[in-house]
């Protein structure tokens, strides 16, 4: 009889154009490919997300698709499930008996040997799990109690904490959450809601995961357990290691996210006015990812900053700069564009957020710092010392390959109750 998992995801994780995507597509392929499990799936969509079942991994059994939660569900369930509730404001939005109706007939049906959800958002589920005899798993990825408090600290002006919500936000309620008090007084509700989810998946799941190591100390620590294992981030080194003898553009600087996400357009501001005015090189900065043409109406006088909108192959851009700067402004957990830029050998400059849940060392395979007059510092020290840029570039390639190979991190997944065939 054969193994069985399900999968049951906030999005359909291909193709493979965010983080969390990659994170998710390549463990489902690894349960496949090295535990032998058939792999089903029971996918939510993102906002403006269509399901062909032509792109369909190999590695994928089967796949169903979430039932559509309509905007009467999401409201009924934000005032008695959120005000007058618990939940938090997420999961009140990915909430609907008949999903969990449909998840529970899906079960009953494909009889899985592990069952895993996907994100706090979907932890109120939990309860058609209740007498499932297999494994219950959830995939934190990070803390995200933390992640908003740390958002909090960072509120301005053009911060959207609505997520993919955003894009469907439009006329007064937009103009309402662009208010800063507004953005800090959700983040805190919120925040406290996730830490009060966080604490009750520790009842109802044998196991809960997250990428970084350090989160998941915090994670048994602050709620008294030890389900809390960690799943680190692999790369395709032998894609992202390939020499493309790509030329370097003199004094070209590198960022790489997609641009949809504040994170990554906070990020950049803080680049362009925090530590650009400390530079005395004369440089330009390569945005590469996604970008819509309200961000670039941001950097509208910032003529040195270059988007590339959306790329085939990042590395095709990425390489072309002589450094990749990737200081971060807020966030949790392992970043994916710095362990791509480690596989790739590019000589990096980031801040302790960027290197969080990674044991890499200053000046050996990245240059960190927090204050923008020293990453200013950095990038002139830099661009004008060559054997350092190759220095840096060949230890961080050595760093990806010993730790983050697919093949390593798939090993992890035996901590979450992976077997393989005896």
């Amino acid at each position: 009889m054969s193994k069985k998992v399900l999968y049951i995801s906030t999005r359909i994780f291909w193709p493979t154009n965010s983080g969390k995507k990659i994170t998710a597509y390549f463990n489902a392929m690894g349960m496949h490919k090295i535990y032998n499990y058939d792999v089903y799936v029971y996918a939510f969509k993102e906002v403006d997300q269509t399901y062909d079942e032509a792109t369909k991994p190999e590695f994928i059994k089967d796949v169903l698709e979430a039932k559509k939660i309509g905007k009467l569900t999401k409201l009924k369930n934000l005032i008695f499930k959120t005000i007058f509730g618990k939940y938090s404001i997420q999961s009140a939005l990915f909430y609907s008996k008949k999903n969990a109706n449909s998840m529970k007939a899906y079960i009953d049906k494909i009889q899985p040997d592990i069952v895993i959800l996907d994100m706090i958002r979907l932890s109120r589920y939990h309860h058609i799990l209740k007498d499932y005899k297999g494994i219950k798993v959830i995939n934190l990825d990070d803390l995200l109690s933390l992640r908003y408090e740390r958002q909090y600290q960072e509120v301005n002006q053009d911060m959207q904490i609505g997520g993919q919500y955003t894009k469907q936000t439009k006329g007064f309620l937009k103009k309402l959450i662009s208010f800063n008090f507004l953005k800090r007084l959700t983040l805190k509700f919120e925040a406290s809601r996730v830490k009060h989810e966080e604490g009750l998946t520790t009842k109802h799941f044998d196991h809960a995961y997250f990428i970084s190591e350090k989160e998941s100390l915090i994670y048994n620590v602050n709620y008294h357990t030890q389900k809390g294992v960690s799943i680190t981030m692999g790369v395709d080194t032998t894609y992202f290691g390939e020499n493309l003898n790509i030329p370097k553009v003199k004094n070209r600087l590198v960022f790489l996210g997609n641009y949809h996400y504040s994170a990554n357009v906070e990020s950049l501001k803080m680049i362009v006015d925090k530590v650009f005015p400390f530079v005395e090189s004369k440089v330009e900065l390569l945005a590469v990812g996604p970008v819509s043409d309200e961000v670039k109406k941001k950097f509208i006088f910032n003529p040195n900053v270059i988007f590339t909108g959306e790329v085939k192959d990042l590395r095709t851009e990425v390489l072309t700069g002589e450094i990749f700067l990737v200081p971060i402004a807020y966030g949790t957990g392992i970043k994916t564009k710095v362990v791509e830029g480690l596989a790739m050998g590019m000589p990096i400059i980031t801040n302790s957020l960027g290197i969080e849940g990674l044991m890499v060392e200053n000046f050996k395979e990245v240059m960190v710092a927090d204050n923008p007059e020293t990453i200013a510092l950095y990038i002139d020290k830099l661009l004008n010392d060559e054997p350092l840029r190759e220095t840096l570039g060949q230890n961080a390639k050595a760093y990806a390959l010993k730790n983050h190979t697919w093949e390593l991190i798939w090993k992890d997944l035996e901590k979450i109750g992976f077997k393989k065939d005896e």
